[in-house]
């Protein structure tokens, strides 16, 4: 398990995932925004708006139905750090997807 940051238009997230996810963290993104979201009917279990998601249904996502037996977990909400120098230099190494 790796973290990654996650986040939708707003603040941000550290997450740990499954490595494979950490390797291809914008692939995974991109096949839930758009090929489950638009093309699966299980998207319903997840979403309850139509349109209107963020980073926490991805996780659910990856836990239902991508990696089950490795479950994705948040680890804390780090915020903005547009205008702390501190955070962008600690989180800079990890990759990231904004939804």
């Amino acid at each position: 398990m790796k973290d990654v940051i996650l986040s939708a238009d707003a603040e941000l997230f550290l997450y740990q995932v499954p490595n494979k996810v950490y390797y291809h963290l914008e692939e995974y993104c991109n096949e839930f925004a758009h090929d489950f979201l638009v093309n699966d009917v299980r998207r319903k279990e997840i979403i309850k708006k139509r349109g209107i998601f963020d980073q926490s249904h991805f996780i659910e996502y990856l836990n239902k139905f991508v990696f089950p037996d490795e479950p994705s977990k948040l680890i804390k909400k780090i915020g903005y750090i547009d205008e702390e120098p501190e955070l962008q230099e600690k989180y800079s190494d990890l990759p990231s997807f904004n939804f």
